[in-house]
């Protein structure tokens, strides 16, 4: 408690000499920020300015269910701005609860990161900057490991009829797994 009212009493100067030291302004650990530094010597303030903003909110749109323009559509509709990304990919312009997402209930849309919505495209062949690779053939074995929550099976199961198998070394995650496949109906 004393430690608490000392705060309340002093927190402008406390807060302001904090602010002063790498941790408190960059809010990272200190070998983070020296590690960042040495790796980025021209962009490590901006790239750690960067770390703390709050990450942009993706929908992956179920491929077998709805395209990532009616989806737009559709949240539009609702009241939700967005635009289309990429080829499942729509970005809200602000991020909200799912349970507002229309067609978030019924496995029609996710949230999934731009990002690791590349994973499933890379593999099959289907992202165009991946170059003149072969798509993944129809029924091919594909193995997801560290697969929870499930987006990036789940992202392959919508895209084709593949013979996936999730595994997770946290049995606890790996029942996520199993939602997010029985949400999208997979």
């Amino acid at each position: 408690n004393a430690v608490l009212r000392r705060f309340l009493r002093e927190r402008d100067t406390l807060v302001a000499a904090a602010m002063h030291t790498p941790e408190g302004a960059f809010n990272h650990p200190a070998w983070w920020i020296e590690r960042v530094r040495q790796d980025w010597p021209m962009q490590w303030s901006a790239l750690l300015t960067a770390a703390n903003r709050h990450p942009p909110m993706v929908l992956r749109v179920n491929a077998r269910r709805l395209s990532a323009v009616a989806c737009a559509q559709r949240l539009a509709e609702h009241g939700h701005a967005a635009r289309v990304i990429g080829p499942q990919a729509v970005l809200l312009a602000q991020p909200c609860p799912v349970s507002e997402l229309p067609g978030f209930a019924e496995g029609e849309v996710s949230v999934q990161d731009l990002h690791a919505q590349r994973a499933a495209l890379l593999l099959l062949g289907l992202d165009p900057s991946a170059g003149a690779r072969p798509a993944l053939p129809a029924g091919a074995r594909v193995l997801d490991a560290c697969a929870a929550p499930g987006g990036k099976t789940a992202h392959l199961l919508e895209l084709g009829d593949y013979d996936v198998t999730a595994i997770d070394a946290d049995a606890h995650r790996l029942l996520r797994v199993k939602d997010t496949l029985a949400r999208r109906q997979l």
